[in-house]
């Protein structure tokens, strides 16, 4: 690192007998000091590397002119520059220390700082160096993974060839490190900092690296609303921390809120005649833009006014954001929630947030709360917000290294010993589920810029990261207190696969001999080496289950690597690559396992001559045919959908009308009922504050629906009237689903705060009008629930649950548990959580999806760990939400995956023998309509699709 020092002139030393404050004497000559610098030197600089070497082979030289004496005798004489080199690489200029005493104290000499960014870009402070240095040693893996995305997406050539501009948002900008060097790297940059010394010393810093016409500084702090708020707790300085103020009406400092989702727009910000990019001034983005603020002011985010579609594009930012960064000091989850409408439309690519401790959160609360009170709240807010992420922005979100890195590391592998060892994240061998994002050269290109030559010293490498699974956000939440302050990395889940396409997996090194402080970790056995091949053919099934093996899992690096390698053999046995394997290599080795255990498998055999009623063939007639879709329904991904037939009020005739309906619920936190016959959306509930999850309908009362949510409630609704009869808060966190009785005198809900909960009819219910009751609680099971049904003849829930592997049969008229253990060969070990589960149309058989990554499902015997069947295909991995649903004849049903497809599966056959395609993003819900043949599905493409067996088929009749 490379900096200067900026005297003060002589004449500073008059200024208490002007009666003139020093700061202010100082700030004047740091600007006529500035002044002369760019007089004689602002013509020659291009970007801090030119200055990286002299023809004496020193390092990091920054040459001023000579200074030339005051006028007046009796002052101190202004010699030339002196140069010292406290480090072989850095030299510090500034003036004799004779002239700067007289002047000024030490601690308000200012710097100007070449930081080593690569690129290297300039660094005005006061006196924060220190800091400064400690923060980008701190980040620096943040600071690389940013110039990676935007080298990535700069490089775009189809982004750049529809002219969206490359932008970067650094809310709580501070010193401006993260702006000069996302300006540097050519991007567009809206730096947001409240702290008016602050926006000073970021300025400084624009003008020197020369990217004032590309970054506009904005005198705002970020909140979900907008406001005036004081400003306490602040640190005169750069680097100096600061915390909004709700007690105080008035301060020495107050700066207005605002909305990231309601920034000005780019050609408000950065307009193509100007102004300066270093304002803004009052009504710099226009009159109406001002006119909006101030309409909005004060009022919550569910009040604040409303814009149609052509004032948004007018007024506001919708522009593609590449990189966010979030530094807000405790207000990061409302940050968040204030880009909602950003994330909604799929416009941030990448966001980086420091995130926790949670005690931070807490001053976004009113002193009315107590600590422990405010806790609770704000932690509920941010499993609310991060789930809403996942599930509705379609965000996946990573841990980076942080000060507390290592803590992470140790709680994620804790996390793989209690529920399978790669279920911390995707494809990883690692306990603790740590990658290396590794540089590769997307487009062919070669800049050899400072950046690349950054990454040939680091082998490419970017940065560590470990993904954060959608189930283990609250556990991580709940936990963060002892892991302490983290950085979250937020990815737009269909955005550029370039940058994470080179991900290599960090290995995890365990001394045997030594006890960790949370658990000790087995020495693995010896490998058997002794398999040996013995003809052609089982030459060939080897190269093809490899091939299959390296391509389940992305390996496409080893998988380019074997084709070659092994191209002379795939071409002379065509069949290694037209046939892919029925049974993949993972479920062989599974398989084999077993082999010793002899009575076992004759034990299963002999079970498996009671299922010969699976051996007899359907017709093949089932829905392939795509006959009508549904996309104005939802502006939403949707998560469940059915058909239902109701009876609705006609408010003209009074009378009830039968209607043939589409039910579906989204993220959006609404029930629409749609019309089979017209296509039209009749009814729109909006009971539930969060996403949508489960919808069922009385077995006797096809008016009454029961719904479950996100928002941790279930709700009895008549649909007929739009009613709202019971509602249930007994969850505390998501109620993924809830089902009536065959019989309806009882209905049950599941969670992922690892409870089912019974409800029964009251005692006061009216056949015309039931009412329920809770009745039990059974729980807590091992992990979050996933799954449940009931029996189609008897009294008996089946539930699934994450960190087991074991199904439970529930007993509702005796409370009795029964446990029936998934693993065939009896032992417990976790592979695989029970993902969904249904009763075949026959009431023999259990079928049950998982989230193997073989895209496994097991067709278990009623109250039994038999296996009567195994099927395999369906692209699933541990992050995978699979759904199916039974064609009624039992001869075939239908599963979703990780793709966008529905996978059909033939039972006498045991394997997948049809694909429906249409869906153009992951499929979430299915529904069999055995009234019309038809079957529904919708999912993250915000779409409906019935499917029916032929062109004849006829839906809505």
């Amino acid at each position: 690192m490379t900096w200067f020092l900026v005297p003060c002139p002589p004449f500073l030393m008059f200024a208490s007998s002007l009666n003139i404050p020093r700061r202010t004497w100082i700030l004047a000559a740091g600007l006529l000091l500035l002044g002369s610098f760019y007089y004689y030197s602002i013509n020659d600089i291009r970007t801090p590397v030119d200055f990286c070497a002299t023809s004496s082979g020193s390092q990091n030289v920054f040459k001023l002119p000579s200074c030339t004496p005051a006028a007046d005798p009796a002052s101190h004489s202004i010699t030339p520059v002196d140069q010292k080199t406290p480090t072989g690489n850095s030299i510090t200029l500034r003036l004799h220390i004779d002239v700067l005493e007289p002047a000024i104290p030490a601690t308000d000499i200012w710097y100007f700082v070449i930081m080593p960014t690569k690129p290297d870009v300039f660094i005005v402070t006061e006196g924060g160096l220190p800091f400064i240095k400690k923060h980008y040693d701190r980040e620096h893996s943040i600071y690389s993974l940013m110039k990676w995305i935007l080298r990535v997406h700069r490089r775009d050539r189809g982004r750049i060839s529809r002219k969206e501009p490359l932008m970067m948002i650094d809310a709580g900008s501070n010193h401006g490190l993260f702006s000069m060097v996302a300006g540097v790297s050519g991007a567009y940059v809206v730096a947001i900092e409240p702290q008016t010394h602050l926006r000073g010393v970021i300025g400084y810093s624009t003008r020197l690296n020369q990217i004032d016409q590309h970054l506009r500084i904005l005198p705002f702090a970020v909140l979900d609303k907008f406001s005036k708020v004081s400003i306490s707790r602040y640190e005169i300085g750069d680097g100096g921390s600061a915390f909004l103020d709700f007690d105080r009406a008035t301060g020495p400092i107050q700066t207005q809120t605002i909305r990231l989702d309601h920034l000005p727009s780019f050609v408000r910000l950065f307009p193509e005649q100007g102004p300066n990019a270093l304002g803004p001034h009052d009504q710099s983005f226009g009159e109406d833009y001002a006119a909006y603020l101030k309409q909005a002011h004060n009022l919550e985010p569910e009040n604040q006014p409303t814009l149609n579609t052509t004032d948004t594009k007018k007024l506001l930012l919708r522009q593609p954001i590449h990189f966010l960064k979030i530094d807000v000091e405790g207000f990061e989850l409302r940050a968040l929630k204030s880009a909602s409408a950003l994330y909604e439309a799929g416009l941030i690519e990448h966001t980086i947030l420091e995130f926790g401790e949670p005690y931070r959160w807490t001053v976004t609360e009113p002193a009315t709360l107590s600590e422990e009170q405010a806790r609770a709240k704000t932690l509920a807010e941010a499993k609310m917000v991060l789930n809403k992420a996942v599930t509705d922005w379609n965000l996946d979100i990573y841990l980076l290294p942080s000060v507390n890195w290592e803590q992470c590391k140790v709680w994620m592998r804790l996390k793989a010993s209690r529920f399978a060892p790669d279920d911390g994240i995707e494809k990883t061998p690692t306990l603790d589920g740590v990658r290396w994002l590794k540089a590769w050269n997307f487009d062919g290109s070669n800049e050899q810029d400072q950046f690349d030559q950054e990454l040939k010293s680091t082998n490419s490498e970017v940065t560590q990261f470990i993904r954060l699974p959608n189930r283990l956000i609250d556990d991580f939440l709940d936990s963060l207190t002892e892991i302490g302050e983290v950085y979250l990395w937020m990815v737009k889940r269909n955005g550029s696969s370039a940058i994470l396409h080179n991900i290599v997996c960090v290995p995890f090194i365990v001394n045997y001999q030594v006890r960790c402080g949370y658990f000790q970790t087995p020495k693995p056995a010896a490998l058997d080496h002794s398999a040996t091949m013995s003809s052609q053919t089982t030459l060939a099934d080897a190269h093809a289950l490899v091939l299959q093996f390296l391509r389940l899992n992305s390996y496409t690096h080893s998988l380019a690597v074997l084709q070659e390698e092994a191209s002379e053999f795939l071409q002379n046995n065509p069949s290694v690559l037209d046939t892919p394997p029925e049974m993949p290599l993972t479920q062989i080795l599974d398989q084999l396992r077993l082999s010793g255990i002899t009575d076992k498998i004759q034990g299963m055999d002999l079970e498996r001559d009671q299922d010969t009623d699976l051996n007899i063939k359907g017709n093949g007639r089932y829905p392939r045919l795509a006959v009508q879709e549904f996309a104005m329904i939802h502006a939403n991904n949707i998560l469940t959908v059915r058909t239902q037939t109701i009876p609705i009020l006609n408010t003209w005739t009074q009378q009830l009308e039968i209607v043939p309906a589409l039910v579906t619920g989204a993220a959006d936190k609404t029930v629409k009922l749609t019309s089979l016959v017209t296509g039209e959306t009749f009814r729109i509930l909006e009971h539930h504050q969060a996403g949508v999850l489960s919808i069922d309908f009385h077995p006797h009362h096809p008016e009454l629906m029961l719904t479950s949510s996100m928002d941790m409630t279930t709700a009895l609704i008549n649909v007929a009237t739009s009613e709202t009869l019971q509602t249930w808060r007994d969850h505390s966190k998501y109620v993924v689903r809830a089902l009536f009785a065959p019989d309806a005198t009882t209905f049950v809900t599941a969670s992922y705060d690892r409870t089912v909960i019974v409800y029964k009819l009251a005692a006061s219910t009216t056949p015309d009008s039931p009412r329920y009751e809770k009745q039990q609680v059974f729980g807590p099971f091992a992990g979050p629930i996933e799954s449940f049904c009931y029996l189609s003849d008897q009294p008996t829930i089946v539930v699934g649950t994450r960190g087991d592997n074991y199904l439970h049969y529930v007993d509702l008229d005796t409370g009795a548990v029964t446990r029936c253990n998934m693993n065939a060969n009896g032992d417990d070990w976790i592979s695989f959580t029970a993902m969904h589960l249904s009763v075949s149309p026959d009431g023999r058989y259990l079928l049950c999806s998982t989230d193997d990554r073989n895209g496994r499902l097991i067709l278990f015997g009623i109250r039994s760990a038999r296996q009567a069947r195994n099927f395999y295909g369906t692209p699933t991995d541990e992050f995978s939400m699979p759904r199916h649903c039974w064609h009624p004849s039992g001869k075939y049903f239908f599963v979703t995956g990780g793709d966008w497809k529905i996978h059909v599966f033939d039972v006498a056959q045991g394997k997948m023998v049809d694909e429906l395609v249409g869906h153009k993003a992951v499929v979430r819900g299915l529904w069999y309509d055995a009234e019309r043949q038809v079957l529904a599905s919708c999912g993250f493409d915000k779409t409906v699709r019935l499917w029916a067996c032929d062109e004849e088929g006829e839906v809505g009749k």
